[in-house]
């Protein structure tokens, strides 16, 4: 055995077949001794063919290890029959050992290897002499013999091997024994000592080729084999049936296809990276929104370019035509909204799809639609109400009220609004302007009857229009007239078809407006407690509302309906008082979220009865408001116009720098007041306009008029969340405090000091309106809001002010020709001209 326990190649003559050391044989080379080493190449198990078993009881035949005279090499002792070609008496099978043999007791110990060494060889050609030239030297041949193991019943094949060398003397036979290859389908399996049967893993390139091809290169050649079939003529017949082995299996070799294929993916890879690269990591290059290139952006930037190129669209209306009309629709009063981010995003998808990095790479280009936010059911309110001013959407009876009068419109089958469908128009048409979008009608049949139209006319429509109607409350009474009843009043078809009064009743609660104001118990809003001093900062906590009991525009549609079909004097309704919510509930308050005083401003002014009612009644109105964060409130909108109506008086305002009599004298104080809480609050100035001249109750440079509807206070809530003002009032001053969420822990104001001062001039006035004032200097000053925020200043703000010098204005009541007598300056318009500024005081 070699290393680890393999069978090992055993030197000998070139072309001879190899042994193992139990005696089995195994096709292979066995080199002459003076050749490298290599590593035994095994053989298939199994049976040997047919034509190579010997006949049925034939003994094995045995291997001579030398020339009669010479000791074996399988069997120490082992001597030559008498033809000198095996041993005269059985035993185990003849083998050629691998390293030296042990000596046989009482005999010399023999040379190892049944052939000669190379010495050997040498002795050999010198005392049979140098050879002559001659004929060249037959190869030698081979004698193969098929027998059984009579014992182990493996099949065996004897080899016999003649060497001739001309002119020398004959050189015995070398009989080789092993076991004979036999073709096989099945893969080799090999064993080794003390393993189980497995398969075997090939060492060498020559344990491949033994086991692909049966034997290797140096095994029986063609000559070999015809030699053999010469031998043994009556097995030739035999031998043709034998399986064929299986074909040698060609070395493998690396495909011209593989590597091909391996290039084209390489390269593949190469385009795809080079067109992910320059797609970029936001929107892929090349694509394109209505038009607007978006590509190579990043997601950010794709949406401002979005909103910056589409916003016209957004708000242009939509042309529509409706059996032949033209109409327009506003997209935001419709709900159409453009979503920006959402159409970056699916125009962002596919980046990494090379069916879309690569053909951008080459310059094509992609367009993505626009992704919209709709309201389907605010869009089709909106369309139907066109196509009901069209005046093509009526097709059902009904009743108008008009002017007081009561009118019947017929029923009619005719072509109506298919509302699904415009939607759906509308949305597609939306943002691309492509012309007028014909919206499309279908065929309805009417729901109210003409019967149905009689019926509602006689027994409601023509009574309800005959008179006006008086409604009653405690001790109050408001009459309405048929005219003021059309204009909240209507009739509209039930599910049966059959015609219903209805009444606008919020239109009507304005139509009440304070005239039961006083009836009943009014209902308190939810409001806000300070914890502790009124100040920045302080925490504060809802204060629950309480529900009302009075006249509401829900109560007076009840009584009204119950006397509208009447007539003469039956048409007095008594309102029955119900509840009445406040405008802010207790559940709303907790909503908002306010947590702590942002600010809080108090001014003081001097008495006048104008300026009770005027500054009470603004301070009234303001009060309550909330503004949610990015909402901007505007004084004018808040409180209205100042008229005897909204609960004004006149009072005294400034116009053209003098002061004149008008109603809502004394609003600027409640306008000044809120301006410095939205400074101190640090909430975004929008609109403040100072008085023409400084009013010295007022703080310089920090100080706010309005006048309707030119002048206006108006500020932003940048706060982020949710702020509430809170106003109140006594007969000397008015507080406005902010409530909400603090950005910033303080505000500090650091006012100027006047500059470009100039003096003001003495008038005296003759006119029959003249009110007398107090002069007051001209100047500049600026004051700059300081931001605190952890105790380090963030952010300045400048406020720049220029005031006019004030005129001393005296009033001569004995009259005189028109001139500076009569107040008019060098500076002062025309008689009749307009005013350049007008002011509440």
């Amino acid at each position: 055995m070699g290393p680890n326990g393999l069978p090992q190649r055993v030197p000998g003559a070139s072309g001879a077949r190899s042994l193992t050391a139990d005696g089995t044989g195994a096709p292979g080379p066995v080199p002459f001794s003076d050749a490298p080493p290599s590593a035994f190449v095994p053989a298939q198990s199994g049976q040997p063919p047919a034509h190579r078993q010997p006949p049925h009881g034939q003994p094995h035949s045995v291997a001579p290890a030398a020339h009669s005279g010479e000791r074996g090499a399988g069997v120490p002792g082992a001597g030559l029959d008498d033809a000198g070609y095996g041993p005269t008496t059985g035993g185990e099978p003849f083998g050629h050992p691998t390293g030296p043999v042990d000596p046989v007791p009482g005999q010399p110990p023999a040379e190892s290897g049944g052939l000669p060494t190379r010495v050997g060889r040498r002795r050999l050609i010198a005392g049979f002499g140098t050879p002559e030239a001659g004929p060249v030297p037959a190869p030698p041949t081979e004698e193969a013999v098929a027998e059984s193991d009579a014992e182990s019943g493996d099949q065996t094949m004897t080899t016999r091997v003649s060497i001739k060398i001309p002119g020398s003397r004959p050189i015995p036979p070398v009989v080789l024994r092993g076991q004979a290859p036999l073709p096989s389908q099945d893969p080799p399996r090999w064993t080794r000592d003390g393993e189980a049967d497995g398969p075997y893993e090939y060492q060498t390139r020559q344990e491949q080729d033994a086991a692909d091809h049966g034997f290797p290169q140096y095994g029986t050649t063609d000559a070999h084999a015809a030699e053999t079939g010469a031998a043994h003529p009556d097995d030739t017949e035999d031998h043709a049936d034998d399986p064929r082995p299986a074909p040698a299996r060609p070395r493998r070799r690396k495909p011209k296809a593989l590597i091909a294929c391996a290039a084209g993916l390489a390269v593949l890879g190469g385009v795809y990276g080079a067109s992910l690269a320059y797609a970029g990591g936001g929107v892929p290059r090349g694509t394109s929104v209505l038009g607007v290139n978006i590509g190579g952006q990043s997601r950010d930037e794709a949406v401002r370019t979005l909103e910056q190129k589409l916003g016209d669209r957004t708000t242009k209306p939509i042309r529509l035509t409706l059996a032949g009309k033209q109409l327009q629709l506003d997209p935001a009063v419709a709900g159409l909204l453009l979503d920006a981010r959402a159409t970056v995003s699916e125009a962002s998808k596919g980046g990494m799809n090379p069916l879309t990095s690569v053909p951008a790479m080459l310059g094509k280009t992609r367009e993505t639609a626009p992704r919209t936010v709709v309201d389907p059911v605010k869009l089709g309110a909106e369309l139907e109400a066109l196509a009901a001013e069209a005046g093509g959407a009526q097709s059902d009876g009904g009743i108008s009220f008009a002017g007081g009068q009561a009118a019947a419109v017929a029923p009619n089958k005719g072509k109506v609004l298919d509302t699904p469908a415009a939607v759906k128009l509308v949305q597609a048409a939306f943002l691309r302007g492509n012309g007028p979008v014909e919206l499309p009608t279908k065929t309805a049949d009417p729901k109210v009857t003409q019967a149905e139209v009689d019926r509602a006319m006689r027994e409601f429509a023509v009574p309800a229009m005959s008179g006006p109607v008086t409604l009653t409350a405690g001790n109050k009474s408001l009459k309405l007239t048929p005219a003021v009843l059309s204009k909240y009043l209507t009739m509209v078809a039930d599910g049966s078809g059959r015609l219903q009064p209805k009444i606008d009743v919020n239109g009507l609660q304005d139509e009440l407006g304070q005239t039961f104001s006083s009836v009943g118990d009014k209902p308190k809003n939810a409001s806000f407690k300070v914890e502790g001093k009124l100040a920045a900062g302080a925490k504060v906590s809802v204060v629950p509302s309480v529900a009302g009991k009075g006249v509401s525009g829900a109560t007076a549609a009840d009584a009204l309906l119950t006397v509208l079909a009447k007539t003469g004097s039956a048409r007095t309704a008594k309102v029955n008082l119900g509840p009445i919510e406040p405008e802010l509930t207790t559940e709303a308050a907790n909503k908002l979220g306010i947590t702590e005083v942002m600010s809080t401003y108090t001014t003081n002014y001097p008495y006048a009865a104008y300026r009770l009612t005027n500054i009470h009644r603004a301070a009234d109105l303001i009060n309550g408001s909330v503004i949610k964060p990015g909402d901007t409130w505007s004084l004018n909108k808040t409180v209205g116009e100042r008229t005897a109506e909204n609960g004004f008086a006149k009072g005294t305002i400034i116009n053209n720098g003098r002061f004149q009599t008008d109603f809502g004298g004394g609003v600027s104080q409640v306008a000044t007041t809120t301006f410095n809480a939205v400074f101190f609050a640090g909430l975004k100035d929008v609109m403040h306009r100072p008085h023409s001249f400084w009013i010295d109750r007022y703080p310089p440079g920090r100080e706010a008029t309005v006048a309707w509807p030119s002048l206006d206070l108006k500020f932003q809530n940048d706060s982020g969340k949710n702020v509430f003002l809170e106003s109140k009032y006594t007969d000397s001053t008015v507080t406005v405090t902010l409530l909400g969420t603090r950005r910033f822990d303080d505000i500090k104001a650091e006012p100027g000091s006047k500059y470009d001062v100039v003096k003001p001039k003495s008038v005296v006035d003759k006119s029959a309106g003249c009110v007398e004032q107090a002069a007051s200097d001209g100047f500049k000053i600026d004051v700059t809001r300081v931001f605190i925020q952890g105790g380090k200043e963030t952010a300045r703000e400048k406020f720049h002010t220029k005031y006019d010098p004030a005129d001393k204005i005296t009033c001569d009541r004995t009259g005189g020709a028109e001139g500076e007598g009569q107040g008019r300056t060098a500076d002062s318009p025309p008689p009749g001209a307009m005013p350049m500024r007008v002011s509440d005081d």
